[in-house]
């Protein structure tokens, strides 16, 4: 997101070491408030400054550390820790009275988390944001970007639709704006924003991942660890080799079900090939990934 960094060097605001505090207006576990709180999170400041943070990780992030272990053939247990310390300008979230910041703590793969838990040094359980309210913020940032990189104060109605499904739609929505973004009856501002190289990077991940957003007390400044841990399935169909698609690596399609790779790895003639994909892995001053060997 190289790209990315040039642009956010040169139009973040001046004030955004200053503290930016929002109160949410009813506790985040209220059901029957859940449009108040997503309006709350709107923020365009916030959404800003959070993508600030993303783009600085290694600024505050000092060491992620996974291990991979093989609970079945057919599904893995991925834990991961994160070494960090709670920036300065993270936005603070005054919830019933209480004190948090809001950190992008991880950016993960767009699919349903099995089993997740999430804890602290302490192992207590870690605020998280649902996925309404992860939205929320994701909207703001992604809003709040497409606004730099187009110099404008407000998005035209294309604009705010494309970003609108990129976040909150369906994967057929996501797919249906995408192709109408590229088409050649795409609106000029439209195609000005997504053939930008430095919304591309930005558009690509909240496409294929998602940024998982929490809240850390803020009595507690300075260093903090957070662990998580979550089930993942493994895919049983082999994948081609990985492609470069904008100078950002995507996921590549799936090999034929004519292809020999699969079926000499099946006979155990060939190496069976696993892809555990980490997109956090370079938002960290120091990435270490360890993968346990499965029984036999």
């Amino acid at each position: 997101m190289r790209a990315a960094e040039e642009i956010w060097s040169t139009t973040r605001p001046p004030h955004v070491e200053h503290q930016h505090e929002v109160t949410v207006v009813a506790d985040l576990s209220d059901t029957r408030a859940v449009d108040v709180i997503e309006e709350t999170l709107r923020c365009r400041e916030c959404g800003l400054r959070e993508l600030g943070l993303i783009l600085a990780s290694p600024e505050w992030v000092h060491r992620r550390v996974e291990s991979v272990s093989f609970r079945d053939d057919r599904t893995v247990r991925r834990r991961v820790s994160v070494d960090f310390s709670v920036p300065a300008a993270a936005p603070v979230l005054v919830v019933n009275g209480c004190r948090y910041r809001l950190l992008p703590l991880t950016i993960m793969r767009r699919k349903s988390l099995v089993n997740f838990d999430l804890r602290d040094e302490a192992d207590a359980s870690v605020p998280l944001l649902g996925l309404r309210q992860n939205q929320a913020v994701t909207h703001a940032l992604a809003e709040a970007w497409a606004c730099a990189v187009l110099d404008v104060d407000d998005l035209d109605v294309p604009e705010r639709d494309f970003v609108h499904d990129l976040v909150n739609g369906t994967q057929e929505q996501l797919s249906a704006a995408c192709a109408f973004a590229d088409g050649e009856h795409a609106p000029p501002g439209l195609r000005s924003l997504v053939t930008d190289r430095r919304f591309i990077p930005v558009k690509t991940r909240l496409t294929e991942d998602f940024v998982m957003f929490v809240l850390a007390p803020d009595d507690h400044p300075g260093r903090r660890i957070y662990k998580f841990r979550y089930d993942e399935p493994l895919s049983t169909r082999y994948r081609q080799p990985g492609t470069v698609e904008n100078g950002y690596a995507r996921t590549p399609p799936f090999a034929s079900r004519l292809s020999r790779l699969p079926i000499l790895a099946a006979l155990g003639w060939r190496p069976a090939r696993i892809r555990f994909p980490t997109p956090a892995a370079e938002n960290a001053r120091s990435f270490h990934l360890e993968v346990h060997a499965p029984e036999g």
